[in-house]
């Protein structure tokens, strides 16, 4: 069992998916390249850091394209576009994000949407 605190981030119980993980993917205001290196560290392969904190990402407007019309690929040719293939591709994913009052922020509803 791993139970690491990085900066108030606690990393607990990552066990296999740690030997397992391929991408990080920072959507919070605040980023820095320190806190990218300690997580690095925790794994045996280099990580792929997705920096979106200060990128625009359209939000969905439920038009199902990506579903029917062109699965897999959105209509809006945002940054997502560049970085949906090295997060649907990953065989496990990191996420770092802000919350306020118990909720994700508006960039990761973007992102998960």
């Amino acid at each position: 069992m791993i139970a690491i605190k990085i900066k108030g981030v606690c990393l607990a119980n990552l066990g296999t998916i740690i030997k397992r993980m391929k991408t990080l993917v920072d959507l919070r205001n605040e980023q820095n390249d320190d806190f990218y290196e300690k997580v690095e560290n925790l794994f045996d392969k280099p990580l792929e850091v997705i920096r979106l904190g200060d990128q625009a990402i359209r939000a969905c407007t439920g038009c199902w394209n990506c579903w029917l019309k062109t699965p897999g690929r959105c209509v809006f040719k945002d940054q997502m576009t560049e970085f949906y293939p090295k997060y649907v591709n990953s065989d496990a994913v990191i996420l770092l994000m802000n919350t306020a009052q118990g909720f994700i922020n508006h960039r990761a509803k973007a992102f998960f949407d």
